[in-house]
């Protein structure tokens, strides 16, 4: 494989769960917020006994009680809890193609406009279809 072709493998497995990290430092976050028993986690759930070590993970853990899904797909009515579920749905849809060096578009399922990254295409949802797309 060429160096333009290469794809990222994810090399870094958790032990403690089936999530795997294209890079260690993604690990050890992942590791700190979820798994580790010593950490200092002073942000509670509003709605169950859970606590977090940094306020974006618990809001984003808030989420899953609300079913509020704000990350939505260009190509489909789907919407998920995470950035992170999105691009993995992404792979799904095999019309998703790849752009140079493997980048992914984004399609705009209102028109024919196909953005580079998933904030141009939110931009785009919010200038032209007055759509408001939002973020945890």
């Amino acid at each position: 494989m060429g160096k333009n072709n290469k794809r990222c493998i994810k090399n870094y497995p958790c032990g403690e769960c089936t999530k795997k990290f294209k890079i260690p430092s993604h690990l050890k976050t992942h590791y700190l917020h979820v798994h580790a028993k010593d950490v200092e986690r002073p942000f509670d759930c509003l709605f169950c006994e859970r606590r977090f070590a940094s306020r974006p993970i618990s809001f984003r853990h808030l989420t899953t009680h609300l079913r509020e899904r704000p990350h939505f797909c260009g190509k489909c009515s789907g919407s998920f809890i995470s950035a992170g579920n999105l691009k993995r749905h992404l792979q799904d849809h095999p019309d998703v193609k790849l752009g140079p060096l493997g980048q992914k578009r984004y399609y705009c399922k209102e028109c024919d406009y196909v953005g580079k990254t998933i904030s141009i295409l939110r931009r785009h949802l919010q200038e032209k279809h007055k759509k408001e797309v939002f973020r945890v």
